[in-house]
């Protein structure tokens, strides 16, 4: 998953009419029988391009298992601006996918757009974190998390196995993995900093790792009682983050692009790569005949490593729609465990579902930590659209300048000063 960077609504409205002209031109499938005219129809308009096909099959079967509703499945272009502005002209679809770590999840919330999910029977069967990270100020959910993302560190299995390296776990013993490699000729990371996104979730994610009060630290700087500047953990993570590019990086790390280092790391110009699973099928296309593997980013101590759990794909349902039940019910259809399986096969994510995980041997050391729940939300949850726009840059500037000091003061500039 690229970050899905927030736009504010006041600029969307601008362009709303060709917007929804777009939208109403997209691909769209619906099932549609001789007597449809008896079937309510609802639409279902998905924010995911990665997802068509496995929604479009699952709408197909859902429609073909009952004749009273028809569920019409619409992906446009530029989805993200579609909802923000139906948003602003009142015209949401009956359902529609998000992301609830995004700042316009919450603005919809906040302006009452969004059905209270909260006691719908699923939610007993959703994951812990995904709950934390969908739930509201108010205690409320106003979604339904399906899939999620989590994020580790891909290597080369030929490197680890021609130097006989144990997978790391703890950072001290992926330092000295790192010495290893490096020692034998090889560059130990691929970083892509010249994409500042990149750069913000490796912030984010590893500040998860190794501080476990960060969620408190950037709340309270948030709400005025503490100061980034004097945080250790974000010490912490900064210092690492250089010392990890200026010892064992490649040379030119903000000139590297991410589908850069994911063609350099499959092409074996580096042992490891940090990132997300959403890199998992780019690295397979890079190359087909790289074998390669991941494991969870080390903690402190082993028993503190835990991954970072991001909701990959959740629904809403418009509180003021006409077929609102209808809604609900399809709703409830994709969050049952064997809609989830499948979405978990098709797609090789994890499912925030109990029972709803398929066989996902690629990402298995990861998926491990999810269903232990040694897991943690990601910081994004907290964003403001001000802090979602600004960060990445913030964080790039860390790499160009080498400063932490000035970083950290940017940082708790950024947080404090936000709208809360």
């Amino acid at each position: 998953m690229k970050r899905y960077f927030n736009i504010l609504l006041s600029v969307l409205i601008v362009s709303s009419t060709v917007i929804m002209t777009t939208a109403c031109g997209s691909d769209t499938t619906d099932g549609e029988s001789a007597n449809a005219g008896s079937k309510t129809t609802i639409e279902f308009l998905n924010q995911k391009r990665e997802s068509i096909d496995v929604l479009t099959k699952i709408v197909d079967q859902y429609n073909k298992s009952q004749d009273k509703v028809i569920v019409k499945l619409n992906s446009p272009a530029e989805a993200t601006t579609v909802i923000s502005s139906r948003a602003a002209s009142g015209d949401l679809p009956e359902v529609f996918t998000d992301w609830p770590m995004q700042a316009n999840y919450g603005q919809y919330v906040d302006s009452g757009l969004l059905e209270d999910l909260t006691n719908e029977p699923y939610m007993d069967t959703v994951n812990e974190t995904a709950l934390e990270i969908s739930t509201r100020p108010d205690g409320k959910i106003y979604t339904a998390p399906l899939a999620l993302n989590t994020y580790g560190i891909f290597y080369s299995v030929e490197d680890f196995e021609e130097l006989n390296i144990t997978i790391p776990t703890t950072y001290d013993e992926l330092i000295l993995v790192c010495e290893k490699l490096q020692a034998a000729g090889k560059t130990p990371f691929m970083f892509p900093d010249k994409d500042s996104w990149t750069v913000e979730q490796e912030f984010m994610f590893n500040t998860g790792v190794w501080d476990k009060n960060f969620l408190d630290t950037y709340r309270g700087c948030k709400e005025g009682y503490i100061t980034l500047i004097e945080d250790d953990g974000i010490q912490q993570t900064a210092s690492r983050m250089l010392d990890l590019r200026n010892r064992f990086g490649q040379k030119d790390s903000l000139g590297t692009s991410y589908d850069d280092a994911i063609s350099n790391f499959a092409t074996g110009k580096s042992s490891m790569f940090m990132q997300g699973i959403w890199a998992l099928d780019p690295i397979k296309q890079a190359n087909p005949e790289f074998e390669f593997n991941v494991f969870a980013v080390p903690g402190n101590t082993a028993d503190e490593t835990r991954v970072e759990i991001g909701v990959d794909l959740a629904f809403d349902v418009s509180k003021d729609s006409k077929n609102k039940e209808a809604a609900l019910e399809f709703v409830r259809y994709m969050m049952t465990p064997e809609t989830a399986k499948l979405y978990s096969e098709t797609i090789q994510v994890p499912t925030a579902i109990e029972g709803g995980n398929a066989e996902l041997t690629a990402i298995a050391p990861l998926v491990k930590y999810v269903e232990e729940g040694k897991s943690f939300p990601q910081l994004m949850g907290l964003h403001t659209t001000d802090i979602a726009t600004n960060e990445p840059a913030v964080c790039q500037q860390l790499i160009v300048s080498q400063d932490i000091d000035e970083f950290k003061t940017s940082m708790n500039d950024l947080w404090a000063n936000t709208e809360k």
